[in-house]
């Protein structure tokens, strides 16, 4: 019986019962959760921030959840990883134009920076920080 729960992929207590009852009754699905995001009613309005330039995520998100976002945080930073990848890649597709360069992270100044720089990059993190 370890076997065929095994092969089966099911428990061996399914398999037994099965096994006991005197005809096969059709397996029935695992019921899923609706497929609709709870983002999506938000989508519209975030985009419409993103083209007027507010790329913050976390404000974004304390935006929607003022218009009643349920969501998760994580949620909302994946579909602006989303957007900016889509930025990413249409800009790398303009005509004329090679690569774009990697994404900094903050506290990693570029590799060929001056001193001079390197102080502006400070400069900036603390204000953002």
């Amino acid at each position: 019986m370890c076997d065929i729960a095994h092969h089966l992929s099911m428990g061996e207590r399914t398999v037994f019962t099965y096994l006991a009852s005197p005809s096969f009754p059709e397996r029935q699905p695992h019921p899923r959760r609706s497929s609709k995001s709870l983002l999506a009613p938000y989508k519209p309005y975030l985009l419409a921030q993103w083209n007027a330039g507010q790329r913050q995520t976390k404000r974004l998100f304390a935006q929607i959840q003022q218009q009643g976002y349920k969501g998760s945080y994580m949620t909302v930073t994946r579909y602006t990883h989303q957007l900016r990848q889509a930025q990413r890649h249409q800009l790398n597709n303009l005509e004329g134009r090679g690569q774009a360069p990697p994404l900094l992270s903050i506290g990693q100044p570029p590799r060929s920076c001056s001193p001079s720089d390197l102080a502006s990059v400070e400069a900036l993190e603390a204000t953002l920080l």
